[in-house]
């Protein structure tokens, strides 16, 4: 067989492969085409035994809104905090994209920071790459913004798991 024949047919099979992930839509390890969310409470043991966590609840959570979404290989998510102290739900706007491998590479709107959502045999898991920045879904903007809060690595958890995948932080306010 010709070697350039051989190197050829190995670069189309590995095109065809990319387009049938992206044709099914998927974004790493995630259904463009399908609801989804993931989440976790954590129980007053787990706040006791690592007492700088402020992160009580978190959730990650995205709804299919157009088709473009699975042809550009990207979907828009919501992250869902609560913190230490508070009922009040803050949100995330994050652009997702496939990353490496199965993981799921986001940013969050208004340079909010950004995170990795990793497939683990437990679940997933929400890897807080620099900071998470998440505000209150108020009616003034500039108010949303002025109470916004960054969830910092080196304050917080660098990872969180998620163990379920129905919560009340999955439903959007």
């Amino acid at each position: 067989m010709d070697t350039k024949f051989a190197a050829l047919s190995v670069v189309l099979a590995a095109l065809v492969g990319t387009a049938s992930a992206a044709e099914k839509g998927m974004v790493g390890f995630l259904d463009s085409t399908a609801a989804t969310c993931m989440a976790r409470e954590y129980d007053d043991a787990h706040m006791k035994a690592h007492p700088k966590q402020k992160v009580t609840g978190i959730a990650f959570t995205y709804a299919p809104v157009a088709a473009e979404d699975a042809a550009e290989g990207a979907i828009t998510g919501a992250l869902v905090v609560t913190l230490k102290g508070s009922k009040t739900r803050l949100y995330g706007s994050a652009y997702c994209k496939s990353g490496k491998g199965s993981d799921v590479e986001c940013i969050i709107d208004e340079d909010g920071g950004s995170f990795r959502l990793v497939e683990t045999s437990k679940g997933g898991v929400l890897e807080n790459k620099n900071r998470i920045m998440v505000m209150p879904n108020l009616d003034d903007y500039d108010a949303a913004l002025a109470a916004r809060v960054n969830v910092d690595p080196k304050d917080d958890q660098e990872a969180f798991l998620f163990t379920s995948y129905k919560s009340d932080l999955c439903k959007i306010d």
